[in-house]
């Protein structure tokens, strides 16, 4: 996916991969960009911020830095276990903990309108 491309992307629930490991009390329900994945810096929960581990590369060819380290479900997991349990935040009508993705190339808020809404009974 091209930096360029991604605002013309549907915000949408961004799903984990594989097994969710974490009892139902931490659960945690992401909004963000599929295909964005590289662009990825970090992850709101409520107020909180949760960086994500590693550090951004810069590629011949490509406009915006991507990142290297931590994989999005690795980030996923990390403020599922850090921040969801405690976070005053918004829930969602099954009471899942409403977080978005914060993209390199994106306005820091260009997922929270769609978490918010999706948030509200």
């Amino acid at each position: 996916m091209r930096a360029d491309r991604l605002k013309a992307l549907r915000v949408q629930r961004v799903e984990m991969c594989g097994v969710y490991p974490e009892p139902p009390a931490y659960r945690l329900v992401v909004w963000g960009l599929h295909g964005g994945d590289e662009f990825v810096t970090g992850l709101r929960i409520g107020d909180a911020h949760v960086e994500r581990a590693g550090r951004p590369i810069r590629i011949a060819g490509v406009a915006n830095e991507v990142w290297s380290g931590e994989t999005c479900d690795g980030l996923r997991l990390r403020a599922t276990r850090e921040v969801a349990p405690t976070a005053d935040a918004l829930r969602d009508p099954k009471g899942a903990v409403v977080g978005y993705f914060v993209y390199s190339c994106l306005p820091p808020d260009h997922c929270r309108k769609v978490a918010e809404r999706e948030a509200r009974p």
